[in-house]
């Protein structure tokens, strides 16, 4: 489980989508997608 790298790719596709909205809903989405 490498929580760390997720966490950082999250954010570079944070920095990377416009809509801060969703980044939130977003990066947990991705965070459980990954695990």
């Amino acid at each position: 489980k490498s929580e760390a790298k997720v966490k950082k790719q999250c954010q570079q596709a944070m920095k990377r989508v416009t809509v801060q909205r969703i980044n939130k809903d977003f990066c947990s989405d991705r965070i459980v997608e990954f695990s």
